[in-house]
């Protein structure tokens, strides 16, 4: 931007081309002005004697003419000028100034010495003296004026220079990142296993001194982790090609537990090192055997990711997508899925003791032989789930949607069923001893073989619902609606 103002310092201005011609216009108006105004007020008085009276009578209407010639064009033809702009004085200019300066000199002359000339010597001097103290002072001010200008031409001049260093530390700056992100981004595809760590490492230092290229570094370490990998299982009778394998399985193994680490511990808002808004994007991951005990994914997409045997106990997942991953046999014990999307997700033989699941999404989810004992599941979606054999008990299944949902074998003692809607669902020789059902909806629900001492089904409605077999004991279905219900055998 600099550059430009002083390439263009030819057009306007104090004295450019343009702005000059503008200032010298004005004068001229304005000296034009008073030369018709003194001109007038002064008429032809008779004690003028005749030399004087026809340069009088000539000169001033030749010089306002001249003024008016050049400064209204000069006004006309002005550009606009901007506060920052400095011209080059131009020869023109110059020229134009020291025309003025004389001008109003010989001017100031000729009116004080018409004026006062006609009384004493000293009066004469006196007028003499007063005109060379207007050119004096009118060559003043323009010496002021240049001095300004000057000044003006220096700061625009440090102001230029300083937004050229600046500049050009940025330049540096972005220069170093890109060395930094692109060394480190190299070593990621390295073979030896040392050199990627090093890379991921040299990815979360620059993300600490660049937090603009944070969110690029979480992208590119997420990336790293979507990589296709297969673990290499250990044999007895391997060759030594298949240990070398395994051996790298290994190390790769460690390599992506680092990269989870660095994600999970940028992604923690309770830590000094958290980096803000960081988005992870790990579908369809190889996370097999992952240690995330206490991770910070909230928010994360874990969609299709394979999590079998994670350790994921008290994982903050709160609002992350899990649709169609895989947990066989992973630990969420306490882990907080409030809000998660985990549609056809499985959860085969997953831990979920204490686990907050209010208003989850597990449409479709399969749980199993799953625990979810004391889990809070309020107002959770478990249409079509297949909980087959899950451990339920004490769990908090309040306002749930199960409908054609199966807990057959599942063990559900003082499990809290109240208000749930779950028409269709399947509790065939289930046990739930003690449990609440309280304003059910369990429209043509199975009971079948299943065993009720002590559950509580007070105002649920269960039309149209089965149960042949079930063992009722001291079950309380006081105001429930049993309408074309199958009851079980006397």
């Amino acid at each position: 931007m600099a550059t430009e103002r002083f390439r263009d310092s030819g057009r306007t201005g104090v004295f450019g081309a343009h702005g000059g011609a503008a200032t010298f216009g004005r004068l001229a108006v304005v000296a034009a002005l008073a030369v018709v105004v003194w001109f007038g007020s002064s008429g032809f008085n008779a004690w003028w004697n005749p030399v004087w009276s026809w340069l009088q009578r000539v000169w001033p209407l030749m010089a306002a003419g001249v003024l008016l010639l050049v400064g209204v064009p000069a006004l006309r033809g002005r550009s606009p000028r901007r506060a920052d702009d400095m011209r080059t004085l131009s020869s023109r200019s110059i020229l134009f100034g020291a025309v003025v300066v004389l001008g109003l000199g010989v001017t100031a002359a000729g009116l004080l010495l018409k004026t006062f000339g006609g009384g004493t010597p000293s009066e004469r001097l006196d007028a003499i003296r007063t005109a060379g103290s207007i050119v004096v002072g009118t060559g003043g001010a323009v010496a002021l004026l240049l001095a300004a200008r000057r000044q003006r031409s220096t700061e625009l001049t440090l102001a230029h220079q300083r937004q050229v260093a600046a500049t050009s530390e940025y330049d540096a700056n972005e220069r170093r990142i890109t060395e930094l992100y692109t060394k480190a981004a190299d070593q990621l595809g390295a073979e030896k296993a040392a050199v990627r760590l090093a890379g991921l490492y040299a990815l979360e230092r620059l993300g600490e001194s660049a937090p603009a290229q944070r969110q690029t570094i979480g992208n590119v370490v997420c990336a790293y982790l979507r990589m296709p990998y297969e673990p290499v299982a250990p044999s007895e009778n391997a060759t030594d090609d298949e240990r070398q394998r395994r051996r790298e399985a290994v190390e790769e193994q460690q390599v992506r537990r680092a990269a989870l680490d660095i994600l999970a511990r940028r992604a923690d808002q309770g830590t000094d090192g958290y980096w803000d808004s960081l988005r992870i994007d790990l579908t369809g991951a190889a996370l097999a055997d992952a240690l995330l005990a206490g991770a910070h994914l909230g928010g994360a997409n874990l969609s299709g990711a394979n999590l079998t045997g994670a350790n994921l106990v008290e994982a903050k997942l709160a609002g992350a997508v899990l649709d169609d991953a895989v947990l066989v046999g992973a630990d969420l014990t306490e882990a907080n899925l409030t809000g998660a999307s985990l549609r056809n997700a499985d959860l085969t033989r997953a831990w979920l003791s204490g686990a907050r699941m209010m208003q989850a999404d597990l449409h479709g989810a399969r749980l199993v032989r799953a625990c979810l004992d004391e889990a809070a599941m309020y107002g959770a979606n478990l249409r079509e789930a297949d909980a087959r054999s899950a451990r339920l008990r004490w769990v908090n299944l309040r306002h749930t949607k199960l409908e054609k949902a199966s807990f057959v074998d599942a063990f559900l003692e003082r499990a809290d069923l109240n208000y749930a809607d779950g028409p269709g669902a399947d509790f065939t020789s289930a046990f739930l001893g003690r449990a609440r059902l309280v304003g059910a909806s369990l429209v043509k629900a199975k009971f079948t073989d299943a065993t009720l001492t002590g559950a509580h089904f007070g105002t649920a409605n269960l039309e149209g619902a089965d149960f042949t077999g079930t063992f009722v004991k001291d079950a309380n279905f006081k105001d429930a609606n049993l309408d074309e219900a199958v009851l079980p055998d006397e």
